[in-house]
């Protein structure tokens, strides 16, 4: 059974500093199919960081992007809540 132990931040796959490990459950014959290593404290400050550093601040990006930027999050959006 294959373990996840590592988290994809800023650009690379790094350990986990998080401990607490969850079953991946196939819901359709409910056995685990593989475990993974939850985030942390840590493990979110650092994401958080990687990405707030990622690229410009919305306000300080060219204003054409502004349409684009929001078509695709309501798509996005539409997507994840199963309206389309």
């Amino acid at each position: 059974m294959k373990t996840t132990t590592r988290h994809y931040i800023d650009g690379a796959f790094v350990d986990s500093h998080g401990r607490e490990v969850m079953d991946i459950v196939n819901p359709t014959n409910r056995k685990t199919i593989a475990r993974a290593t939850l985030r942390d404290e840590e493990d979110t400050r650092r994401a958080i960081a990687a990405a707030r550093f990622s690229r410009p601040a919305p306000s300080s990006s060219d204003r054409n992007e502004a349409p684009i930027r929001t078509a695709i999050l309501r798509h996005v959006s539409r997507l994840l809540l199963g309206n389309e």
